[in-house]
């Protein structure tokens, strides 16, 4: 039923700590999707050929594998998961600051580290996201509220690119498109170390 479309959002809405992690989703799937669309083509326009600028994302994208597996196990076993996701939130907006820093005088082997270091923080934040979101929820509604989280990450895949497109219009520079749509996910870490801050390791 449409209803069910409120009753979803409004159960993510309705409890801080799942609306923090709804905002969240929000910039990390943006700031993925952002990445994934103009990474390449940032290279390109730069000075890198497309075989080089496509070999370093596909070996970056790579890391984002063990990466999940990792940060999901140290989250689950050391580290509570708001904190766990802040590092990750902050870690990905220096990782993706870092971008922007890059020029047509970086070897490649530089470019693929910034671009690693996007990898395992942009690309490997799911399992932590969503865990802590059935933990949070009602044990009758973790699929509803699970999903409503997830829905909050869908927008932010359309407007951020969005974004990143409107600054590059107006403005030429990719990198500046970079930095904005950074922005969300570091007021994310920011909320997110302010939460954690009494409950960093796991008990």
């Amino acid at each position: 039923h449409l209803s069910d479309l409120r009753v979803t959002i409004e159960s993510v809405l309705t409890q801080q700590s799942l609306r923090t992690l709804a905002f969240g989703c929000f910039a990390f799937v943006g700031l993925q999707t952002t990445f994934i669309a103009f990474f390449v083509i940032y290279l390109t326009e730069i000075g890198y050929s497309l075989l080089e600028a496509g070999a370093i994302f596909s070996v970056a994208t790579a890391v984002a594998i063990p990466g999940r597996i990792f940060w999901g196990w140290l989250s689950s076993r050391f580290i509570q998961p708001k904190a766990m996701l802040a590092i990750l939130a902050l870690l990905m907006f220096l990782a993706v600051g870092m971008t922007s820093l890059i020029d047509f005088t970086w070897s490649n082997w530089r470019v693929t580290f910034v671009a690693v270091v996007v990898s395992i923080s942009l690309f490997s934040w799911h399992g932590v996201t969503l865990a802590q979101a059935a933990k949070l929820a009602p044990s009758s509604m973790r699929g509803t509220v699970t999903g409503g989280v997830l829905s909050f990450g869908q927008f932010g895949g359309l407007v951020l690119p969005l974004l990143y497109s409107l600054i590059l219009t107006l403005t030429g520079s990719y990198q500046l498109g970079f930095l904005c749509c950074s922005m969300p996910a570091l007021i994310v870490g920011i909320i997110l170390s302010f939460d954690a801050r009494q409950e960093f390791w796991l008990k």
